[in-house]
């Protein structure tokens, strides 16, 4: 996993401005796992896997914490979902533009045919714990919850999701793409900072940096969502 080395009293700034402690506020947002969502990015493997070329080491250490969050939040009671890279062509709403094939032929003829259904790239990673029951949504751009990239902002909504806990990679593409996104369309966004990855330290810290002082982003640990998905479980025991 990443070394985090973002400033903690930078991480610990929204603290001081609304005047609360760790204790009382261990988290930015309180979790109501029914409204929450754990979604899962690209964790497939052309992302995973050695012999691709979008594989970072990285990418395969996050799985354990992943798994865990997964875990937690279906006994919660809150929704899981995994999110594949791939191109849907044979649907005008997901169509790449026709701008992008012409300025880059080579690189989109190479991701198309990598992450094309049924391919191995784009089958999830088999150590990932992926159960019945939770939501698999394909997506075509780098955000997810764009309405020509996917339908996930339609399914959390009509599930009545206002909570999204991002995990996956790459930190500083997708999944922070994802994350400003869901910003923008009011969801109270969480970035998981040990269960999210890319391919240095550096971009991870700098992604962080971004989330932290921009946009209104709850930075966690994976211990400390995992124990507040279980006080909620409790509370409502």
């Amino acid at each position: 996993m990443h070394k985090i080395t973002v400033d903690p009293a930078s991480l610990n700034l929204w603290r001081q401005i609304e005047g609360v402690t760790s204790a009382e506020r261990p988290t930015r947002y309180s979790l109501a796992p029914a409204r929450t969502a754990l979604v899962v990015i690209d964790m497939q493997n052309g992302f995973c896997q050695p012999q691709y070329a979008g594989y970072f080491a990285q990418n395969v250490s996050i799985v354990p914490n992943i798994n865990r969050l997964a875990r937690a939040m279906r006994e919660a009671g809150g929704k899981v979902v995994w999110i594949q890279q791939t191109f849907r062509e044979d649907e005008p709403r997901f169509r790449i533009p026709a701008w992008r094939r012409e300025a880059f032929p080579q690189f989109q003829d190479r991701l198309q045919t990598t992450f094309e259904r049924g391919a191995s790239a784009y089958e999830l990673h088999a150590d990932l714990d992926v159960r019945e029951g939770d939501l698999r949504i394909e997506k075509t751009r780098w955000g997810a919850m764009m309405p020509n990239s996917s339908e996930l902002h339609e399914t959390l909504q009509a599930a009545g999701i206002d909570t999204l806990i991002a995990t996956g990679c790459a930190s500083d593409g997708c999944v922070e793409s994802t994350v400003r996104e869901a910003t923008m369309l009011d969801y109270k966004p969480i970035f998981v900072m040990d269960a999210t990855a890319t391919d240095s330290d550096e971009s991870h810290n700098a992604t962080i940096h971004t989330l932290n002082h921009i946009f209104l982003v709850d930075l966690v640990m994976t211990d400390t969502l995992v124990e507040q998905l279980k006080a909620s479980q409790r509370e409502m025991a």
